[in-house]
């Protein structure tokens, strides 16, 4: 009877330990845009907001003009518009992800109107009602595995077995938590990317969304966060000259807001906005890498003039 439990088990287990193998072995940053971001180390640093601060700010060109200014490692942990919007899901993923006792950590909060917007239909700005409650980080109680197995068992959807098929190489999330993409950027495939974004946005964000008082208020409760562990920075990037037009559309007094959080807690707002012309996009929304790199520099340059 001992032989026969035995071999059970053993029939059992090494299969069970040879997937979980596999999972640890063949899981890395180009499984999907969001694996890497919950197998580092809680951080002293973080870069916040949603997809455009993901693919445009790259911590080691931040890192770089700030040397001998900020030694701290920087991490993206910016995820989506859907996923980490302003509110009390993305906060408390914040809070596990930040170093405990830190105090002399940096914080970039990018910040655009769709993060502190709601839906239409959630006319009491009820949290419970908010996008992100059933998305990735409502569903993580870890965010710092070195392997993360709750994150491949709760959000990976494709099956384990595809976690060895690396054959896109579109994307790449790299350790620091920056999500590069290269993808073709002629003309011809620029403006279909560039057509569809506009559709989102003027006929389905313009329309379905509102300012959100209770997610301007969980912006404002990640910025009193970010501060008992360091200095913050909120940063507007810039995007295609047609979506801002929307984005001042849906909300025109969108700076306003930012600037009196800005001069509530004596932070600079470094706001890209209007500069649509000096940075390329690779959909209207999201910027090209090559342009990530230059808007990264004078992030980091930008800062190191305030802190001298």
């Amino acid at each position: 009877m001992k032989k026969f439990v035995l071999k059970s088990l053993i029939i059992f287990i090494f299969p069970f330990l040879f997937i979980l193998g596999y999972a640890a072995y063949f899981a890395d940053g180009l499984t999907d845009p969001f694996y890497r971001k919950f197998t580092s180390s809680r951080k002293k640093s973080l870069i916040i907001g949603s997809s455009r601060a993901s693919q445009a700010i790259i911590p080691s060109i931040v890192e770089k003009q700030l040397k001998n200014v900020c030694e701290n490692e920087i991490f993206n942990f910016a995820f989506s518009l859907d996923d980490s919007p302003y509110g009390p899901v993305y906060l408390n993923a914040i809070k596990k992800k930040v170093k405990n006792k830190s105090k002399n950590g940096l914080f970039l909060i990018c910040v655009n109107p769709w993060t502190i917007s709601r839906n239409k239909n959630n006319i009491n700005d009820n949290q419970k009602k908010f996008r992100e409650n059933e998305r990735l980080l409502s569903k993580m109680f870890f965010v710092n595995l070195q392997v993360n197995y709750e994150y491949l068992i709760k959000n990976y959807n494709h099956g384990w077995a595809s976690l060895s098929n690396k054959d896109d190489s579109t994307m790449v999330l790299h350790d620091n938590g920056w999500l590069e993409i290269s993808i073709p950027m002629d003309s011809i495939f620029f403006m279909k990317r560039l057509d569809k974004n506009l559709k989102a946005y003027s006929g389905g964000h313009l329309q379905t969304l509102l300012f959100s008082p209770k997610r301007y208020f969980f912006l404002r409760r990640t910025i009193e966060f970010c501060l008992i562990h360091g200095k913050v920075f909120l940063i507007r990037l810039p995007v295609h000259e047609f979506i801002y037009n929307v984005e001042q559309e849906f909300m025109p007094d969108f700076d306003l807001k930012i600037e009196t959080l800005a001069k509530e807690y004596n932070l600079q707002y470094l706001n890209f906005s209007a500069r649509h012309s000096d940075y390329r996009t690779t959909d209207g929304n999201h910027l090209f890498k090559e342009s990530g790199f230059k808007i990264s520099r004078e992030i980091g340059k930008r800062i190191k003039q305030y802190e001298e």
